[in-house]
C-alpha cells in the first residue's frame, strides 16, 4: 500500500535541512534556513515530519521543536508498503554515518526488507561500526589539505 493511501494528507518537501552548513559552523545561515522551513510547514498545518534522509532526521530531531519526527522506514515497515520488484533475495544494507547510532532507523529498514522476503546480510561494518563514506562531514571545505589526504 502506498504511503499516501495510509496518510491521505501526505505531502513532499524537497528543501534541504542545511546540515552541511550546520556542520561547517554556519549557524546563522542554518538557523535562517530551518526557521523558514518550519514557518512554511506550520503555515500548511504540518505537525509531523516524515524523513527519508538520515541527516534530515538527525537535524529535525534536534531542532524541530513542536513537530513529531519519524523516519519513513518506521511507516514503511508498519504500513505494508510494497516493493515493486525483487532483484535478489539477499541484500546488504549500508547504515549511513548520520544513522550510525539510530537503532530505530536501522531496525525498521531491516524489518521492512525482511517483511518482503529479503534475507539481510549484515556486513562486518554496520550499525554503530558502519564505514564512513569518506566525506568526513564536509571537512574538506573547511581545510583544503584535509581533502587531499
Amino acid at each position: 500500500m502506498p504511503l499516501q493511501a495510509q496518510t491521505p494528507h501526505l505531502g513532499v518537501v524537497l528543501s534541504c535541512c542545511a546540515k552541511p552548513s550546520h556542520d561547517l559552523g554556519r549557524i546563522n545561515y542554518f538557523s535562517t534556513v530551518m526557521e523558514s522551513l518550519f514557518d512554511r510547514l506550520r503555515q500548511h498545518g504540518v505537525d509531523t515530519i516524515l524523513t527519508a534522509c538520515p541527516s534530515c532526521h538527525q537535524m529535525f530531531s534536534s531542532y524541530a521543536a513542536g513537530f513529531t519526527i519519524r523516519s519513513i522506514y518506521e511507516d514503511l515497515r508498519a504500513g505494508g508498503a510494497a516493493i515493486p520488484t525483487k532483484t535478489s533475495e539477499n541484500v546488504a544494507l549500508h547504515d549511513p554515518c548520520a544513522s550510525r547510532f539510530d537503532r530505530l532507523i536501522q531496525k525498521n529498514a531491516r524489518e521492512f526488507l525482511k517483511k518482503h522476503g529479503y534475507r539481510v546480510h549484515e556486513p562486518e561494518h554496520c550499525e554503530k561500526k558502519t564505514m564512513c563514506c569518506g566525506e568526513g562531514g564536509a571537512v574538506g571545505f573547511v581545510e583544503q589539505t584535509y581533502r587531499e589526504t
